[in-house]
C-alpha cells in the first residue's frame, strides 16, 4: 500500500514538470493529472471499485477545489497545436467499460457538466460477466452522440500487448478502432494499454494504427519514456476513499 502511495504521489509530480524539465514534449508546458477508474458500483467488490457515494465526494472536491475535467479532443488539441493546458485540468478516464459506469458515474460527471474518457474492450461489449456486466453496443451507440463522453480504445481483447506478435498486435489496436468508430460515427483518437503493458514495439504500432495518445499506468520505470504515447495515470481505485480520501487528495497538491 505503502508503495502504490509514493508511486502516486511521482506520478503527480511527474505530470506537472516532465514537459517543463525537457524529458516529454518540451513545447508542452506540462500534463494534466489522470485519473484511472473502472467500476463505480453501489457496493464495492475489490480494490478496483469506487463506491457511487465516494466517486460523488470526489467529483465534488474537484469542482469545489476549481478543477475542470478536460474532453479527448480539448486533450489532444492543446498536444497537437504545442499550448498549455488550462489551469487545474484534469482527465477522467475508466478502464474496460462496465454496466456501473454508464448506470451511475455519467449521471454524476452530467450533472456537474464534467467530461469523461471510456476506454471499452470491444469484444467485451454486450457480455453478462461477473460480477459485473459490460457495456451493451447500443449503450456505446449513445454514448457517442453525449457531448460529456469520449470513447477510447483498450484493445480487443485486453491481452497484454507485449506478450503478442507484431501482427496480432496490429490487429488488436486497429480492429477495436474500427468496431468503435462504427458505433459512435466519430474518430477514435485515444487507447488505454491493458495492464499498463507497453514497449518501444507496442508505441510504433500504436502510432501506425491511428491513435493520437495512449495512456499507462503508474509505474516506476515510465518516466523514461514519457511522452504522447505512454502518460501515466493515477489510479483512483478503492483504497483512495480511506482516511477521508487522504490518498485522493494528496494527489492534487
Amino acid at each position: 500500500m505503502l508503495k502504490k502511495y509514493l508511486l502516486l504521489l511521482l506520478m503527480s509530480f511527474i505530470t506537472g514538470v516532465a514537459s517543463a524539465q525537457g524529458s516529454a514534449e518540451p513545447d508542452v508546458v506540462s500534463y494534466p493529472l489522470i485519473l484511472e477508474y473502472h467500476q463505480i458500483c453501489l457496493e464495492p467488490q475489490n480494490e478496483l471499485d469506487v463506491s457511487l457515494e465516494n466517486f460523488q465526494k470526489e467529483l465534488d472536491w474537484l469542482q469545489d477545489h476549481g478543477y475542470h475535467a478536460l474532453s479527448m479532443p480539448r486533450f489532444l488539441y492543446c498536444i497537437n497545436k504545442h499550448l498549455p493546458f488550462p489551469t487545474k485540468s484534469v482527465l477522467i478516464t475508466f478502464d474496460d467499460g462496465y454496466q456501473g459506469v454508464y448506470d451511475y458515474a455519467l449521471p454524476e460527471l452530467r450533472k456537474r457538466y464534467m467530461h469523461a474518457t471510456l476506454f471499452v474492450v470491444t469484444d467485451s461489449l454486450d457480455k453478462k460477466d461477473k460480477p459485473y456486466d459490460r457495456l451493451t453496443t447500443k449503450e456505446v451507440e449513445k454514448m457517442g452522440r453525449d457531448y460529456l463522453v469520449d470513447i477510447g480504445s483498450h484493445t480487443l481483447s485486453h491481452d497484454w500487448l507485449t506478450k503478442l506478435d507484431a501482427k496480432t498486435q496490429q490487429a488488436e489496436l486497429q480492429e477495436s478502432r474500427k468496431v468503435l468508430e462504427k458505433l459512435t460515427g466519430k474518430p477514435c483518437l485515444s487507447l488505454a494499454y491493458p495492464y499498463g503493458d507497453f514497449n518501444s514495439q507496442v508505441i510504433e504500432n500504436v502510432r501506425k494504427a491511428g491513435y493520437q495518445t495512449a495512456l499507462a499506468s503508474y509505474d516506476e520505470n515510465i518516466a523514461a519514456h514519457l511522452n504522447r504515447y505512454s502518460l501515466p495515470r493515477i489510479f483512483a481505485g478503492r483504497y483512495v476513499e480511506k482516511n477521508n480520501m487522504k490518498v485522493f487528495k494528496a494527489t492534487f497538491n
